[in-house]
């Protein structure tokens, strides 16, 4: 009978085993860099000019950017979410909050960019068609209890902070509030 196949000398040793490992780990580190980093240049372009986050990263605010851009009405005369800066007030807004609920917000953020992946599908949200985004989000909102919880969430914020814009005002009919306010509340979202 023959003896056992040897594994090859560099391997023989547990040393030699953690070097394979230490250089494979390197080396698929190094490609996921360079990978991510070609992308950021597509995050970038999705952030609107002259905004710039404090609480979310680039990437957090382009998809979050995209998201409001998908929900908030895009009728004639009515501002839209770039005009109202509603994603740069909601990561205003995200400064006064404890980390947990930022945590939370984040991964919403990445279950709307990745949620494709959950349903078979390989495109990320931001970088879909606007028919695929709206179908996107139509799944979500008929999705698994975390998908739903994320899609309502992110929707009561957008709409929430574009309608709190004055000039979205006279498209609903409210004129306005009854009394002056008389000072700035210690946490104002306004950009």
């Amino acid at each position: 009978m023959p003896p056992p196949p040897q594994p090859p000398a560099f391997l023989a040793t547990r040393r030699g085993l953690l070097r394979m490992g230490a250089g494979t780990a390197a080396v698929l580190s190094a490609g996921s860099s360079l990978f991510l980093s070609r992308c950021n240049g597509h995050y970038d372009a999705l952030v609107p000019a002259g905004q710039q986050p404090r609480v979310l990263s680039g990437k957090q605010f382009a998809v979050l950017a995209t998201f409001v851009d998908c929900i908030l009405p895009d009728e004639p005369g009515w501002p839209t979410a770039v005009e109202t800066r509603v994603a740069l007030r909601i990561d205003h807004e995200l400064a006064f909050h404890h980390d947990q609920l930022v945590d939370d917000f984040r991964a919403a953020l990445y279950l709307v960019e990745y949620g494709d992946f959950l349903h078979g599908g390989f495109t990320r949200f931001t970088r879909m068609t606007q028919p695929e985004r709206d179908a996107h989000l139509h799944r979500m909102q008929r999705g698994w209890s975390l998908e739903k919880q994320a899609f309502i969430n992110l929707r009561l914020l957008a709409v929430f902070f574009h309608y709190t814009d004055e000039r979205t005002w006279q498209h609903i009919g409210y004129a306005g509030p009854m009394f002056p306010v008389a000072s700035r509340p210690p946490a104002d979202n306004r950009a």
